[in-house]
Formats: structure tokens, sequence, C-alpha cells
């Protein structure tokens, strides 16, 4: 099993690596679930554009701008 030192430069690697960067809007209810997926994408290389923690934030900033991809938690607030 990897270190946590190699892990940590694998991350950076791939992230240094991936030649396609999404712009993400990610919504969740819960914080620690939010903060996660937010950490994940980004430590794939991913922009996030958004955070919500309900549907509306979300459908709304989707609605301003322009994203690519949409990761969002299946029963949300005010939707």
């Amino acid at each position: 099993m990897p270190t946590t030192m190699s892990r940590k430069k694998e991350q950076v690697s791939a992230a240094r690596d991936n030649p396609i960067r999404l712009r993400v809007a990610v919504a969740d209810d819960e914080p620690e679930v939010l903060a996660a997926v937010v950490k994940m994408l980004e430590s794939l290389g991913h922009e996030i554009s958004c955070t919500a923690a309900t549907g509306r934030e979300l459908v709304d900033h989707c609605l301003a701008t322009t994203v690519d991809l949409v990761m969002t938690d299946i029963r949300m607030p005010d939707m």
C-alpha cells in the first residue's frame, strides 16, 4: 500500500497529466459529502464553478453560467 506522501504525488501527477479540465457544479446538502466531492474533483484537475447546498442554488447557478458537468445528490432541498 502506498504511503500518504506517494499518494499525494500521484494525485498531483494525475491532475497535471489530465488534458481535460471540466468546469463542475457540485451540490449536496451534507457539507462533509460536498467537501469530499470537491476535494476529489480538484485533485483530478477540474475547476469547481459552484458549490450549492440546495437544489434552487444549483439551478440558479447553472442558468447564470456555463458548466460542463453537474454532480448532485438525488434528493435535494427545494426540489
